[in-house]
């Protein structure tokens, strides 16, 4: 009598098992639509911005007092950690108020970085000052040149500026036009013409460049981690700068190497060590020399895939994760985190649908992993803590870089679509606990080849396996499976 139920044992695992390689005809069948993730992840994510620009002015730059603003017209442009560009939307903008008179600077915000314009608000009851107008126009010019500016409105003064800052009556850093002013240099002039009476006019920006002057020291340096061995660093471009010249350290008060010679303003330094500070400057060249040094920017590089210690909270977690820069799955970061709920994570990982987590729950005490727990989240991989007895539905639902997983004893059971559309799944291994496996569970999981099945599950639910991809089943022997 032993001998026959070993006998109907072995005949049932073999029937499951011809089953499932059959490209799992009883398990699901072909009929019904697949599971279609293309749209869920970008094979090339966006990178880290680290600059805008604006390429092209708002149409209007003028508006009567009590008009809203309309960037109708302005074109952004992001530069990428990478060294990419792309015009950009989204933008936010700040400093503009319709109810103030005069010239006003409007920063425009983006993924963190600001760019600037001008626009004037006037006062539609009184005539406006006509703009200044500089002789000779801005250019190259030769050092010594004088600069005449004029203003078509009768009885108007000019207040002008050459520290690149806006010109105002009686203000900071301005200076009343009373003589030419001479270049000796290369310089750049802002000028307004102002009457009583009267709307100010737009502001005048005239730049000159003397190519026989040394540029003058770049500024805005910033350093930004591209990855474990790279780091991008940028600056503001200097008006008569032909070149660059990036200087590297690992010490801000050490010696520093020359290391590159750009031609605009941003330097990818690449080949550099993991867990590593590194300082830059940088300087402008012209035909007539190298210009000083600049302040110092640093970074540092992360170590490949590795966070240290384990994090014991979702919002530590969160902290980290937000000031890492976007990675791709071969590059992922492998988290450990000890916690005993994962209220909040799934958030976390969907707004930093770009940084590729590969995740440790060992040290973990939650009892289940919730329903759409990790839906369309960026996952690479997932320990789950022997202390969890559940996998709900669509737990990890269209996860398609998660390549493996394990799933240990304490789990019992393994809810409807919990891993379907994980195009990327090559093997599973289902502990001993788990005793129902829901229906469609592994659907469209097409890398899937290999999968072992532990002792207690008794039923499998209906195309629990369908458009998968096995060449390797592996169930251990143990209770009769009921396949739906």
């Amino acid at each position: 009598m032993k001998d026959l139920r070993k006998l109907l044992g072995i005949i049932s695992i073999i029937a499951v098992i011809v089953c499932v390689m059959a490209a799992c005809d009883f398990l699901g069948s072909s009929s019904g639509s697949s599971y279609d993730p293309g749209s869920k992840e970008p094979t090339k994510p966006p990178t880290t911005v680290i600059a805008i620009a604006l390429t092209k002015p708002p149409t209007r730059i003028q508006y009567k007092i009590g008009e809203e603003l309309n960037t109708t017209g302005m074109v952004v442009t992001a530069t990428y950690v990478d060294g990419s560009t792309a015009t950009v939307t989204g933008y936010t903008t700040s400093g503009y108020n319709k109810t103030v008179l005069g010239n006003q600077t409007v920063t425009v915000t983006y993924s963190g970085k600001t760019a600037e314009f001008t626009v004037n608000v006037i006062d539609p009851n009184k005539p406006t000052v006509a703009t200044p107008t500089a002789n000779p126009a801005a250019g190259v010019i030769q050092k010594g040149t004088e600069i005449t500016l004029a203003t078509a409105t009768e009885g108007a003064e000019i207040w002008y500026t050459t520290n690149n800052s806006a010109p105002a009556k009686n203000g900071a850093g301005s200076a009343k036009y009373a003589a030419k002013i001479t270049i000796n240099t290369t310089t750049t002039i802002k000028a307004i013409a102002v009457k009583e009476g009267c709307n100010d006019s737009e502001i005048l920006t005239a730049a000159y460049i003397d190519p026989t002057s040394v540029p003058a020291v770049p500024t805005g340096v910033t350093a930004t981690v591209a990855s474990s061995t790279g780091i991008t660093v940028n600056w503001s471009s200097v008006t008569g700068a032909t070149g660059y010249k990036v200087y590297r350290s690992e010490s801000s008060s050490g010696s520093y190497s020359h290391v590159g010679t750009p031609t605009s303003a941003l330097y990818i330094d690449n080949g550099l060590t993991a867990d590593t500070t590194y300082y830059y400057k940088v300087s402008a060249t012209n035909s007539a020399g190298e210009s000083s040094q600049s302040s110092s920017a640093s970074a540092t590089t992360p170590q490949p895939g590795s966070t240290g210690q384990p994090f014991t909270s979702v919002a530590a977690f969160k902290t980290w994760l937000d000031a890492q820069p976007e990675n791709l799955p071969n590059t992922a970061y492998n988290v450990a985190l000890n916690i005993s709920s994962l209220d909040g994570l799934k958030t976390v990982l969907q707004n930093n649908r770009y940084k590729f987590v590969s995740l440790d729950f060992s040290g973990s005490t939650f009892n289940s992993i919730g329903k759409q727990a990790f839906e369309e989240c960026a996952l690479t991989g997932v320990t789950i803590p022997n202390s969890a007895t559940s996998i709900g539905e669509r737990a990890f639902y269209g996860c398609i870089s998660l390549t493996s997983i394990i799933i240990p004893d304490s789990v019992t059971s393994i809810g409807g679509y919990g891993f379907i559309g994980c195009t990327k799944l090559t093997s599973v291994t289902i502990g001993n606990g788990v005793t129902s496996i829901g229906e469609q569970a592994f659907r469209d999981c097409t890398s899937l080849a290999s999968v072992t099945i532990g002792n207690s599950v008794n039923s499998i639910g209906h195309h629990a396996f369908i458009h998968c991809s096995f060449t390797s089943v592996t169930i251990v022997t143990g209770n009769f499976i009921k396949l739906s």
